[in-house]
């Protein structure tokens, strides 16, 4: 029983360790923006009619 019980103890500790590892890296890293894509318009024609796509240069 105490062989458990110190199982329990140390598995326990370990969680909280790890826990609280995780929340200090988290607040240590800036945070990034993401980049923004520019608007290039291309009018694109096809049977059913004319429409503009900004960001067809991504295709290219």
């Amino acid at each position: 029983m105490k062989r458990l019980s110190t199982l329990w103890i140390s598995c326990l500790t370990t969680l909280a360790a790890l826990s609280a590892q995780g929340q200090a890296a988290s607040t240590s890293t800036p945070m990034t923006t993401p980049p923004i894509a520019t608007v290039k318009p291309k009018p694109l024609t096809s049977p059913h009619g004319t429409r503009t796509d900004n960001y067809y240069w991504l295709n290219e």
